[in-house]
């Protein structure tokens, strides 16, 4: 609790939260999930998805730049494209995509058993 209260106190330096969001993904879990920082912010590398208008875009990596208030957006410098395109906030999800078939613990097309850590369900059980 005292670790999750110091974090969020210093969230905005970038080495903590990168710190943070290093922690969550070793653990295996979201993005600002268990700190409870916003995972899109300058510099986070992020995905595509859900974008009907342009499917092309569909699991596109990029960095994100900056947040353009005006046209509440976040400017995204795509790493294949190598262009920036103002992408939704809903349409962007921090961290790379799954690789194919890694959903609900599927990886080539084989179901494997994955027991979360005692430290993930000890997190989870205080939150």
């Amino acid at each position: 609790q005292e670790l999750r209260q110091a974090v969020r106190s210093h969230g905005e330096d970038a080495v903590v939260a990168d710190l943070a969001f290093d922690i969550e993904s070793l653990l295996g879990l979201p993005p600002g999930s268990c700190f409870g920082l916003d995972p899109l912010r300058p510099g986070a590398v992020v995905h595509i998805t859900g974008m009907a208008s342009a499917r092309h875009l569909e699991g596109a990596v990029g960095v994100l730049e900056r947040w353009e208030e005006e046209e509440r957006r976040w400017a995204v410098r795509l790493l294949e494209e190598e262009e920036v395109k103002l992408i939704r906030a809903e349409n962007l999800v921090a961290g790379l995509p799954p690789p194919p078939g890694d959903s609900d613990g599927e990886i080539d097309g084989r179901r494997q058993d994955l027991e979360k850590p005692w430290w993930v369900v000890s997190l989870e059980a205080a939150s």
